[in-house]
C-alpha cells in the first residue's frame, strides 16, 4: 500500500483545502482523509491542525464522472 508523500509547494496558490479538494475531485471529505491515513490520496501539507492539497496533484484524483443510460419512453398508444 502506497502512503501518500507530503511535499512542501512552492507558493501558495497551488494549495487547496479539504473542502475545496473535496468540490475538485468530487470525493468526499471523508474519502480523502481515509487516503491520508490509510495511503493512495493526493499529495498534502499540514500545517498545524490544517491540511492543504496539491492543486496540480488532485487532477490525477478526479472521480470518473458517470454515464447513465436513460429508458426511453414512448407516449404512442398502440
Amino acid at each position: 500500500m502506497m502512503k501518500s508523500v507530503v511535499v512542501q509547494p512552492h507558493n501558495t496558490s497551488e494549495l487547496a483545502t479539504q473542502t475545496e479538494a473535496a468540490r475538485i475531485t468530487g470525493y468526499s471529505q471523508y474519502w480523502l482523509q481515509k487516503k491520508r491515513v490509510n495511503g493512495g490520496g493526493p499529495p498534502y501539507i499540514k500545517k498545524g491542525y490544517f491540511v492543504y492539497y496539491l492543486r496540480s496533484g488532485l487532477a490525477k484524483f478526479k472521480k470518473p464522472k458517470r454515464r447513465t443510460k436513460r429508458a426511453v419512453r414512448s407516449n404512442k398508444v398502440a
